[in-house]
């Protein structure tokens, strides 16, 4: 709770071989359960996911039937199998944590449940059932049977949920009694770490209402808190974040030496809904990426899956940050025809230092250095069909 996450770590361990030691399996699965949610937050996912495993073949009696501490388990393991993008797998997971928070009166964990199908339909492309679940997991807040932790964490959850839809003024609702304001962190070096999530949700509020030199400051002392905690989710996460302030900035070199640095960090664990909830703006910077060669095949396979998931096929005109203009596309087409740059100025009627002016918006906005990766991205975005 304090954020230290390396105490935590190899205090569990040590529970587990104490518990093993005492053959008291309880106490292992407990310890164990709560080893891999501290490895979830400091990234190592993999061996997040076999531990829970493990843990949930423990938790199951001979007869099938699972022991109260299995909703847990299964709450874990959606939330790797979402952050991976096997939605199947993530809704059979939630859907036996929520019977089992149900037959157990489990509150707390039932209504994060609530948000994890909220993201769930949103992904499925089920904007309805996503909104009804968010309503539900207010539903607990409202009757009261959370904890006070709890009830703050589904407030601040909920509320980042509806700035994903363009509801700021929902969010805004569910966090104005909470004492933690938008300009609170101006002067600040110091946050205390239980309060990091919901400066979190400060800074994509930031984001949302486009206070993007607000957003950059808050980042970065964010990402100092996050790197010094090593809790690798939530870098990752802040980098995207910070990634996306520098491209609202229109300083897309920036832009995108951020998001290297986010994507370097997730391409081991294969963090893949980090990215892709962040819908198209994340699609153009993980083309820049592409473009540039930065993490290219991992930015390729992000790029498949965004547009898997949005239906839509990719790389569109949609991907560039800022489009060509219809002069910047005429001399494109007669670059890739073979034309000099006498060549386009004689028939475009314009002088040469006019041509080189477009050439240097051209590679701009495609990201590229020359002419042949020019065309070559040009045939990618199909704009010479």
């Amino acid at each position: 709770m304090n954020g230290n996450l390396g105490e935590a770590r190899r205090a569990y361990i040590e529970a587990v071989q104490i518990s093993q030691t005492a053959n008291d399996p309880y106490m292992t699965m407990i310890a164990n359960t709560n080893l891999a949610d501290v490895l979830m937050e400091q990234g190592d996912l993999h061996q997040a996911a076999r531990i829970y495993i493990e843990t949930l073949q423990m938790a199951t009696r001979p007869d099938g039937r699972k022991l109260p501490l299995a909703d847990r388990i299964y709450a874990g393991l959606s939330k790797l199998s979402y952050q991976w993008n096997h939605l199947e797998n993530a809704a059979q997971y939630v859907q036996q944590c929520i019977e089992l928070c149900q037959q157990w009166g489990n509150s707390n964990l039932l209504s994060g449940s609530y948000v994890m199908v909220a993201w769930l339909e949103l992904a499925k492309g089920n904007p309805e059932k996503a909104q009804a679940a968010i309503r539900a997991a207010e539903q607990l807040v409202r009757e009261g049977r959370l904890s006070s932790r709890q009830s703050r964490w589904v407030k601040f959850a909920c509320a980042g949920w509806w700035i994903t839809q363009g509801s700021l003024e929902r969010a805004l609702q569910l966090v104005q009694h909470i004492d933690v304001t938008i300009d609170s962190h101006t002067h600040s070096t110091q946050i205390p770490s239980q309060q990091e999530s919901e400066f979190l949700l400060l800074l994509r509020l930031q984001l949302a209402q486009g206070d993007h030199e607000a957003a950059l400051l808050l980042s970065e002392c964010l990402l100092q808190m996050a790197e010094a905690g090593k809790r690798m989710g939530q870098v990752i996460e802040i980098l995207i974040l910070q990634a996306l302030a520098f491209q609202g900035k229109k300083d897309v070199d920036r832009a995108v030496e951020v998001l290297g640095r986010a994507l370097t960090l997730a391409q081991p664990e294969r963090y893949t809904r980090i990215f892709l909830d962040e819908g198209e703006p994340m699609a153009k910077l993980l083309f820049q990426a592409k473009a540039r060669r930065i993490c290219s095949e991992y930015s390729s396979k992000l790029l498949s899956e965004l547009g898997e998931a949005s239906a839509t096929e990719l790389p569109t005109t949609r991907l560039l940050i800022e489009p060509l203009t219809q002069r910047e596309l005429e001399v494109l087409k007669l670059i890739e025809a073979g034309n000099s740059n006498q060549d386009i100025a004689d028939k475009l009627v314009i002088s040469i230092p006019t041509v080189k002016r477009h050439l240097s918006n051209i590679y701009a906005k495609l990201g590229v250095e020359s002419r042949t990766q020019a065309v070559s991205l040009g045939k990618e975005l199909r704009l010479f069909d």
